[in-house]
C-alpha cells in the first residue's frame, strides 16, 4: 500500500509485468486521478480511459482504505466511536468493524475479545505438528 505514487510503484518494468500477467482482470487503485502527467501510472490510466475500459470512481471500499493519508480525518472520526484496543490503527479499525457486524440481530448473542493467546484457544495439542505447537506457545 502506497499513499503516494513512488518510483517503485511507477516502475515501467514492474507495471509491464503486472499488466502482462493479468489473466482476467487488472485492478489498479489510486487516490483520485490527480497523478503527475509524466508518471507511467498516469499514462496507463489514460490508456485505460482512451480504450474505454472500465474506470470506477469510488469512495471507501474497505475499512483499510482509512489507513491512507488522504482519509486521516475520516479514520479519526471512525475510531472516535470505539475503545482503543491497540496501538495500531489497523487493529482498531478491524475491531470497530467486527463490533459493527455484531450489532446485527443474528449476531447479537456474540461478542469479541482481543489479544487472546492461541494456547488459550487450543487446549489439546495432540493433533498439532511440531511447528504448529511452537506457533501457539
Amino acid at each position: 500500500m502506497d499513499d503516494e505514487i513512488s518510483d517503485f510503484v511507477d516502475d515501467p518494468y514492474l507495471l509491464n509485468v503486472a499488466i502482462s500477467r493479468a489473466k482476467k482482470k487488472l485492478v489498479i487503485v489510486v487516490f483520485g486521478n490527480e497523478q503527475r502527467p509524466e508518471r507511467n501510472i498516469s499514462e496507463l490510466i489514460g490508456y485505460i480511459q482512451y480504450n474505454n475500459f472500465k474506470v470506477v470512481e469510488s469512495k471507501v471500499y474497505s475499512i483499510f482504505d482509512y489507513l491512507y493519508k488522504q482519509y486521516e480525518e475520516e479514520r479519526k472520526e471512525y475510531l472516535k466511536k470505539y475503545k482503543k484496543i491497540s496501538e495500531y490503527d489497523s487493529e482498531n479499525l478491524m475491531h470497530g468493524l467486527i463490533l459493527d457486524v455484531l450489532k446485527a440481530n443474528k449476531y447479537s448473542s456474540m461478542d469479541v475479545i482481543s489479544h487472546v493467546q492461541m494456547k488459550m484457544l487450543i487446549r489439546d495439542i495432540k493433533l498439532l505438528n511440531t511447528e504448529e505447537c511452537r506457533y501457539i506457545i
